[in-house]
């Protein structure tokens, strides 16, 4: 599964995400355009100025996608935006087939590239925290889901 994938399965996508994943690299325009064209046949949000904005954002230029991206990426929370993409990582490192050592060397790029969040302290190699990496890194992920149950 592609990173998209974990954040529709495991019902993580939302506007906020969906741009701030866009700004990231980990989400193309025609996924955008597809995303926000669902959201519009929501009727609650057909009258949605910037989402019918993105649902077209494939034709859009870069100044007229930022404006309606700001006004989006504005209502959410940032934090729980973030946590959603470092939840469908670790869930896509922990699925991977890759090997052990892979797997710790990609835990630690995910670490670094969320500026290494307190509760993964204990997933990186050079922790002096007890313990594995990688079962450290299945304790956060059972955090992380629990706290979208809960929302």
């Amino acid at each position: 599964m592609n990173l998209v994938d974990y954040i529709e399965d495991f019902d993580l996508a939302s506007p906020g995400a969906v741009v701030y994943g866009y700004r990231q690299g980990w989400v193309d325009k025609s996924y955008m355009s597809s995303y926000f064209s669902r959201l519009l046949l929501q009727e609650e949000n057909n009258s949605n100025v910037d989402f019918q904005s993105l649902a077209f954002s494939t034709t859009l230029d870069i100044n007229e996608l930022e404006s309606s991206i700001s006004s989006i990426f504005s209502k959410e929370s940032l934090d729980i935006i973030i946590d959603k993409w470092r939840l469908a990582k670790l869930m896509k490192i922990k699925d991977s087939t890759i090997t052990e050592e892979e797997k710790l060397i990609s835990l630690e790029k995910v670490y670094s590239e969320f500026d290494y969040p307190e509760d993964m302290f204990a997933c990186s190699i050079y922790s002096p925290a007890n313990g594995d990496p990688l079962e450290n890194m299945y304790e956060v992920i059972r955090l992380l889901e629990s706290r979208f149950d809960n929302l």
